[in-house]
């Protein structure tokens, strides 16, 4: 009778020891959420906006002609910019461009340092920062494509750099995300020698060789616009 107790005993502590080491299973996919935040095309809604310096993004590339591959690519600051809309018509529109900060932040010279590409972008041979601080793009018309809620327009404005002013088109789309903020990216390509950048073109320079830079310039933005 005793073997039979001391028996059940051992059984029932194995059993309940067991059921005490199971770790419970918890499901947390139906809880589980999504951190990609995804973009919808979309027209902004009427009211005026401004862009936030801090989540825009210009960056421009540049490259040589006589090299294959090379290519230079850097950033520029955004000191400012604001657009309006109103029924569903973007009215006025303005981009002002921090000069000073242009840099450089990939090239294919293996000899120079980055950090001297920007400021030979930034001297008299380029951009001549310290005369002509900022650059001005003025939106003078905005047309939709694709539909009224397509967000797709066709920017024309004036494009003010180094003092000189040339007329620019290029599209710009408009999307917001799924914390309601307004983005805008846009894409356009310039001829520097329009607005009085000459160096290493071969429209003002002969004999160059391998140090032809290519007259156009590829410029393309991200930013982010609230409500004022």
């Amino acid at each position: 009778m005793t073997i039979v107790i001391l028996i059940v005993i051992i059984l029932g502590g194995i059993w309940f020891a067991s059921k005490a080491k199971t770790p419970s299973i918890i499901d947390n996919t139906d809880n589980a959420t999504s951190t990609t935040d995804t973009l919808v095309s979309t027209m902004p809604a009427d009211g005026s906006y401004e862009l936030i310096a801090s989540a825009t993004k210009v960056e421009w590339t540049g490259t040589k002609s006589l090299i294959a591959d090379y290519k230079d690519v850097g950033t520029i600051g955004l000191k400012e910019g604001s657009f309006a809309v109103a029924e569903g018509k973007i009215t006025t529109g303005k981009i002002v461009f921090d000069m000073k900060t242009i840099a450089g932040e990939e090239t294919s010279n293996k000899v120079m340092p980055i950090a001297n590409l920007g400021k030979h972008l930034q001297s008299a041979d380029f951009f001549d920062v310290v005369k002509f601080p900022t650059a001005t793009f003025n939106l003078t018309r905005a047309e939709v494509v694709g539909g009224s809620n397509g967000g797709t327009f066709i920017f024309t404005g004036d494009l003010e750099l180094k003092g000189v002013k040339n007329e620019v088109q290029f599209p710009v789309k408009f999307s917001q995300n799924l914390s309601g903020q307004t983005l805008m990216t846009g894409e356009f390509e310039i001829d520097r020698t329009k607005w009085d950048i000459k160096y290493g073109s071969t429209k003002f320079f002969q004999d160059l060789g391998d140090n032809v830079i290519a007259d156009e310039v590829n410029v393309k933005f991200e930013a982010t616009a609230e409500v004022k």
